[in-house]
């Protein structure tokens, strides 16, 4: 507020008491327009403060909405709980799920490293490392199932795909390895996958007694066993059956 001595219409002394409202006001009726026009400045920048600030909450707020959909409301509170470390190992499965949803890829990345991190569960790796097989980023799958593998994780599933890109990565020697564990690892299960995995294999180095002999053992293994693996049976016999026939020739 500018303090006047004197009123500059009529020269009358302003005391303390004509300054009370906040600006100069003197008894003919003068009054300091200029403070009264800074005060409307000042109240004018901050009713546009306050308007410019609730429109860039509104249109945070609905790009928040277009991007995270009906989990809007809910993903805030999860997202403050993982900054804050409070998130439970379930809290954590949900927002990894939530996120592949929404095709929030390293959302749901971090999201397994950190559930990884708070509880050291090896299944936390293998959910990240079938998610990094999904996206198509093999090495980093492969180096994640590697260190799942290292620290103990023993599920038969988690093995059969591990096994899996080991053998497309060229891996052959270890593929098997895995595989095998893969299988051993669910006794229960009929082994169709990880069988086929290993004849498959066993067929493209041309060890084909080899896979012969694993296809009929997988047959006697159970009363439904002759059911699976029919084309990989077909093939490996028609292949022993000419290089017999090859053989036969040449001698």
């Amino acid at each position: 507020m500018k303090f006047h001595g004197f009123c500059p219409r009529c020269s009358t002394e302003l005391t303390q008491l004509d300054h009370q409202a906040g600006f100069a006001i003197c008894k003919c009726g003068w009054y300091d327009d200029e403070s009264t026009h800074h005060a409307s400045e000042k109240s004018e920048k901050k009713t546009m403060t306050v308007l410019a600030g609730a429109a860039v909450a509104l249109v945070l707020g609905y790009g928040h909405l277009i991007s995270w959909g009906s989990y809007a409301v809910h993903i805030p509170i999860v997202k403050i709980q993982q900054i804050t470390g409070t998130l439970s190992p379930a809290g954590y499965n949900e927002l990894a799920e939530n996120c592949i949803v929404l095709n929030k890829w390293s959302c749901a990345k971090d999201a397994f490293v950190d559930l990884y991190h708070k509880t050291s569960d090896p299944s936390a790796l293998a959910k990240l490392a079938s998610l990094q097989s999904r996206l198509g980023d093999m090495p980093s799958a492969i180096a994640t199932y590697q260190e799942y593998h290292r620290i103990g994780g023993k599920d038969g599933d988690a093995l059969l795909k591990f096994g899996r890109l080991l053998d497309e990565a060229g891996q052959a020697q270890q593929a098997f390895t895995i595989l095998e564990e893969s299988i051993a690892a669910r006794p229960e299960i009929l082994p169709v996958q990880a069988t086929g995995s290993i004849v498959r294999m066993l067929m493209k180095q041309g060890r084909f007694e080899e896979a012969h002999r694993r296809l009929v053992e997988f047959r006697k293994s159970a009363g439904n066993a002759a059911g699976y693996l029919n084309t990989e049976f077909a093939e490996v016999t028609a292949a022993r059956s000419m290089r017999k026939a090859s053989r036969g020739k040449t001698s």
